[in-house]
C-alpha cells in the first residue's frame, strides 16, 4: 500500500512512478507480465482522473483528444497484443558483464 501511494504521488509530481509500482508488484508474486498489465490500469485511471479536472477547471479543450482518440485506440490495442507475446524473462534484471 505504502508503494502505491508513493508512486501514485510520485506520478502526479513528475511522472515515471511506474520505477517503485512495478519492482514491487513483481517482489509480491505476480509474473512480470500480469505486473506490467496492472501497472497500466492504475496509469490509465490517474490519466482518467486528471483529464476530467483539467476538463472541469477549463483547461482542457475536448475537441483536440477526441479527434486522435481513434488512433490512441489502434495503438492501445496493438501495443497491448504486442505486451502479451512480451517473455517474462525479458522483465528480468540482468547482470552487465564486468
Amino acid at each position: 500500500m505504502a508503494a502505491g501511494l508513493a508512486a501514485g504521488f510520485i506520478n502526479v509530481l513528475a511522472g515515471n512512478g511506474s520505477l517503485i509500482s512495478l519492482p514491487v508488484l513483481i517482489f509480491v508474486g505476480l509474473s512480470p507480465g500480469v505486473a506490467n498489465a496492472t501497472n497500466r490500469v492504475s496509469i490509465m485511471f490517474q490519466n482518467l482522473v486528471g483529464g476530467a479536472g483539467f476538463y472541469r477547471q477549463g483547461k482542457l479543450d475536448a475537441r483536440g483528444p477526441l479527434t486522435l482518440s481513434i488512433p490512441m485506440v489502434l495503438g492501445s490495442v496493438v501495443g497491448a497484443l504486442l505486451a502479451v507475446d512480451v517473455d517474462d524473462e525479458a522483465f528480468q534484471m540482468r547482470r552487465l558483464p564486468a
